[in-house]
């Protein structure tokens, strides 16, 4: 059975209205696995300068909000959605919204939409590879994703330019069954953390991907403000429904219900199993 984006009503997301009609929800499963780090088994170093020579013809902006854009934390789209509300350029048009003010971007704050199928909100929207994301070795890199790669993007921080707010970057994601995130660094240093609820703040390994419940509270930060800049890849991947684009419709595949999305990236279903290497989880 097939989900034609075309039923879902405009006063919905097209993830909220197909974790709805699937019902997903009742379909969820557990694991024993709380996070993920695997090792890429990839030539990093390739990857590095093809995510630099985007970064250098494309021109990474600040987050985008109503009231200015955001200095510190600049991103380029790697999907994007033609049929967006703000019609934004594509490689900029999941960095933020002009509808939003700094500090609406918590979680769902949907408040400034009239309706939210092809808003900012709109995950399942952002399908669609932007040019950047074409480009040489990120491009490669990137075609190896066995499922359907929804909004992701290239962001960077730039330490020197982060505010002092204990506050600052604080957000939520969509659910893993319906978003499941690979978080791939590409540059960093040691005051660049990942930090999030209940969990003490780390850092990032080169040559490692990450993978965590983003539906909890969490942020990237610098802790100390120098002139060095940590560059990442958030991959988000759609774990349970695959993306048709001849029909514009969506479809449960075999993992449906069966494996949490945890466990497909350790299998080799997310990514394939060549481009893993160690595995880490905490459970």
């Amino acid at each position: 059975m097939t989900y034609p984006v075309s039923l879902c009503p405009d006063s919905s997301t097209v993830h909220e209205w197909l974790y709805r009609v699937t019902r997903m929800n009742s379909n969820l499963i557990n694991t024993d696995v709380k996070n993920v780090s695997v090792k890429l088994n990839y030539n990093l170093e390739s990857l590095q300068l093809s995510v630099a020579d985007v970064l250098e013809k494309y021109k990474p902006i600040g987050w985008q909000t109503k009231t200015q854009n955001t200095s510190y934390y600049k991103s380029l789209s790697l999907r994007y959605n033609p049929n967006h509300q703000d019609n934004l350029d594509e490689n900029y048009s999941s960095v933020g919204t002009p509808k939003n003010i700094p500090g609406e971007f918590f979680y769902n704050q949907t408040h400034n939409y009239s309706y939210l199928k092809d808003s900012y909100y709109d995950t399942y929207g952002f399908i669609k590879p932007t040019a950047c994301s074409l480009e040489g070795e990120l491009g490669k890199f990137l075609s190896n994703i066995k499922r359907t790669v929804v909004r992701s993007r290239i962001s960077t921080i730039i330490a020197s330019e982060q505010p002092n707010d204990s506050k600052a970057g604080w957000h939520r994601d969509e659910e893993i069954f319906v978003n499941l995130r690979l978080n791939i660094p590409i540059t960093t240093s040691k005051e660049f953390y990942f930090e999030m609820d209940n969990v003490q703040p780390y850092n990032l390994e080169l040559g490692n991907i990450y993978s965590w419940d983003t539906n909890i509270a969490h942020r990237v930060f610098a802790n100390d403000r120098t002139e060095n800049t940590r560059t990442n890849l958030i991959i988000g991947c759609s774990p349970w429904l695959d993306y048709i684009p001849e029909e514009n419709a969506w479809v449960k595949n075999e993992f449906f219900g069966k494996k949490h999305p945890f466990d497909m990236l350790l299998d080799g279903d997310i990514l394939s199993k060549e481009f893993i290497g160690n595995i880490e989880v905490d459970k």
